[in-house]
C-alpha cells in the first residue's frame, strides 16, 4: 500500500546520494517502523510513504527506467 500524508511518519531521514550534485533540490528516504518514505526537502510536510514490500517494487520499477 502507497500514500500521501502530510503527518510526519517518526522515521529516520537521510538525503538520496542521487541528489547532492543538485544544490538545494533534495529527495529525501526515511525508514521507520514498518515504513519506508520519500519526501522533498523543499516540501517536508508532504511525504509518501511505502509498506517495504511496495518500496522495493518501486525501486526496482525506478531502476527498469
Amino acid at each position: 500500500m502507497m500514500g500521501v500524508d502530510r503527518r510526519q511518519p517518526q522515521a529516520m531521514w537521510r538525503k538520496s546520494t542521487r541528489s547532492e550534485d543538485l544544490g538545494n533540490c533534495c529527495v529525501e528516504v526515511g525508514i521507520g517502523d514498518g515504513i519506508v518514505a520519500l519526501r522533498d526537502s523543499k516540501a517536508p510536510d508532504e511525504v509518501l510513504w511505502f509498506e517495504p514490500d511496495d518500496w522495493r517494487t518501486f525501486v526496482r520499477l525506478v531502476q527498469t527506467l
